[in-house]
């Protein structure tokens, strides 16, 4: 048996999603000849067995925060204000692995972890476990301090991947929901405000290309003035 290859926890996020997103981008070429395919697959099937595995593993206090800010457990939040984009991250990397080698028990898996993403989403479709868990009258109070929207950016990325590749609806149209929680609050004609994190704006476009809902561009304006 080989050994077990362990990431850290931000690292081995990142390779997850980008060794992916490598696969996706060259299967998606028809220029690519498939000799480039063959060589790099150890390296998919090493993320798929030990490098998701292991983010699962590292990333457990983010996910515990999604059950604290649905009320089903007890405890503290983590005190990170931006972990859920963790939780994301892992969730976008399983669907480009899945786009290469369908895993059934894998899917399954994040499917279960959809399902406490979703039930910590507010019933107005907020969803950020730090001010939900800490104190939601603090909700959108400091975007350009705190990481809400930069969140929300990551979780409409891995709601679209996951939509694109299985098929299933249940992250994207929470994501949806969030969109228009949202765009009840910021825009043009609304509130306008300066977020800190770049994020938001490339995954409310890629949100737009999957609903072709035109108001997500218009969203996209947060921090620009009605001229």
């Amino acid at each position: 048996m080989g050994q077990k290859i362990i990431f850290s926890k931000t690292f081995g996020i990142h390779v997850s999603v980008l060794l992916g997103c490598f696969f996706v981008s060259a299967s998606s070429c028809k220029t690519v000849e498939s000799d480039t395919e063959k060589e790099n697959l150890p390296k998919f099937e090493s993320n798929r067995e030990n490098g998701i595995p292991s983010v699962f593993e590292a990333g457990k206090t983010s996910f515990e925060n999604f059950d604290i800010a649905a009320g089903k457990t007890e405890g503290e939040q983590n005190q990170r204000m931006a972990s859920d984009s963790d939780f994301y991250k892992i969730i976008q990397g399983v669907a480009y692995s899945l786009q290469h080698t369908p895993d059934k028990e894998l899917e399954a898996f994040t499917d279960s972890l959809i399902d406490r993403i979703v039930a910590a989403q507010q019933d107005d479709g907020y969803l950020f476990t730090y001010w939900t868990a800490i104190n939601p009258d603090k909700r959108w109070t400091n975007i350009n301090k705190d990481h809400e929207l930069y969140c929300v950016g990551h979780f409409f990325e891995a709601a679209i991947a996951y939509y694109e590749v299985t098929g299933k609806r249940k992250l994207l149209d929470a994501a949806i929901k969030l969109a228009d929680h949202i765009g009840s609050i910021f825009g043009p004609g609304k509130r306008i405000d300066i977020r800190g994190h770049q994020e938001i704006e490339l995954a409310l476009y890629k949100l737009y290309q999957t609903t072709c809902d035109i108001s997500l561009i218009i969203l996209g304006q947060i921090g620009r003035k009605a001229t």
